[in-house]
């Protein structure tokens, strides 16, 4: 159906009753019902479209006006892994929208007053999953072979989370972000985050380790960048790797 003639059906309706030209409520009470459930398959077909941001590629702009109109569509659970649009953004090629669903689900409280918009929920698709702050910091663009151009894409968003105080010092720290993004691969926003905060990298502890340390038993492009990364921001840091 075309959406002029239901709103054209929907006007029609509303003068009648509203003039008391049609009187008949067992009528009026089944448009009602066929209104909710109108209204609730379209409240779900935003919901769905607000998981695949990353294909339709809808304005900012755009994608305010309906969380503004449909708060629910941003606690839209994916059928299949329970995740809400902030997780599917943060992890598809759809990640430049996370901050405006942040920035609304500040709004409209979504996981509590305690999670930042959403930034601090967990993946629920996997067991001890990551909180977006890390889905963004770290590699999930595992078949993009163009990674130097989505490392510095995922750093412009971090800088805007930055920028509304919705990426803090302390989360470094608190969230293991160097430990997370400490691959070639997302070596731009790892070198971002040292340059915040570069004694986290010897004083921020992962799993009962410092940074450094953990890197041990890690792969080779892992130490090395936090090898050379050490250095730059600690040159005396050399007898500290032995400790």
């Amino acid at each position: 159906m075309d959406i002029s003639i239901l709103q054209s059906n929907l006007e029609f309706i509303k003068s009648l009753y509203f003039h008391k030209e049609w009187k008949d409520e067992h009528c009026k009470d089944d448009i009602l019902e066929a209104i909710e459930e109108c209204n609730t398959k379209i409240m779900n077909a935003f919901g769905e479209s607000m998981h695949t941001l990353w294909y339709h590629k809808p304005s900012i702009e755009a994608v305010e006006k309906v969380v503004n109109k449909f708060p629910s569509t941003l606690t839209y659970e994916d059928e299949d892994d329970g995740m809400l649009p902030i997780h599917t953004a943060a992890t598809t090629v759809g990640y430049k929208y996370v901050p405006v669903l942040a920035k609304e689900g500040i709004k409209h409280n979504v996981g509590g007053e305690d999670a930042r918009g959403g930034l601090l929920l967990t993946d629920p698709s996997i067991d001890h999953g990551c909180n977006i702050l890390q889905l963004l910091s770290t590699n999930v663009d595992d078949d993009d072979d163009d990674y130097v151009c989505v490392d510095s894409n995922r750093l412009n968003v971090m800088i805007e989370l930055q920028r509304s105080d919705l990426l803090l010092k302390n989360d470094i720290r608190e969230h293991d972000l160097l430990h997370v993004s400490c691959f070639e691969r997302t070596k731009e926003r790892f070198e971002y985050l040292v340059n915040w905060d570069p004694d986290a990298l010897i004083e921020a502890i992962f799993e009962n380790k410092s940074l450094l340390h953990s890197m041990s038993l890690e792969s080779d492009d892992r130490i090395i960048l936090a090898l050379k990364t050490g250095f730059e921001y600690h040159p005396t840091i050399g007898g500290s790797l032995f400790v």
